[in-house]
């Protein structure tokens, strides 16, 4: 059960990641990213905001890599699934300067320190004699959250705001939370 919880730790970041990037700057233009901007400057702000997300996602990859030897990498994959549930929610409502900022640093840590906390469970928990083959199967399930825009974009157009889309994925995304912090070691066969 731990190989699936970590796939879909895995499959929820890239369906955050990917959704993120091709479609936050849109939401938060609609949004007017503060009532009163124009269109053109709330396009600029938005797309600033997903320069400080990536920004954020380099730190804390360089934070995490720091801490790995410290800290338990679970432990690390809770506080990244935790932040991408809060910047989900803040990028959800980002009409102000403090969830945008909220929204840009929670997914951008959560993106950043999953991906890191995911590769170095997977050689802890299965070794590296399988590591390849178990890592090639997270990354073929994660592919699928390249469905994450059409997802976004389908519920935009009946609902007519990505709003909904990203408190769905931040659902999504508590789930795997919680599962992680359930989550033991696995015990090794008799």
């Amino acid at each position: 059960p731990q190989f699936y919880i970590l796939v879909a730790a895995y499959f929820s970041h890239l369906l955050v990641g990917v959704t993120v990037a091709s479609v936050s700057v849109s939401h938060l233009t609609e949004l007017g990213v503060a009532a009163g901007i124009a269109t053109v400057a709330a396009g600029a702000l938005a797309a600033k905001m997903l320069s400080l997300e990536s920004l954020m996602q380099t730190l804390a990859r360089l934070a995490g890599g720091a801490l790995g030897d410290r800290i338990d990498p679970r432990w690390l994959l809770i506080f990244a699934q935790g932040m991408l549930v809060i910047g989900l929610l803040a990028l959800a409502k980002a009409a102000s300067p403090t969830l945008m900022l909220l929204y840009a640093i929670g997914t951008g840590v959560g993106f950043g320190l999953t991906v890191l906390a995911v590769t170095v469970l997977l050689l802890n928990y299965y070794g590296r004699q399988s590591n390849l083959e178990l890592f090639s199967l997270t990354c073929l399930v994660g592919a699928v959250s390249a469905a994450g825009p059409f997802i976004a974009g389908a519920m935009r157009d009946r609902l007519g705001s990505f709003s909904p889309t990203f408190e769905l994925f931040a659902a999504v995304t508590a789930v795997v939370f919680v599962a992680v912090l359930a989550m033991r070691p696995p015990q090794a066969s008799a």
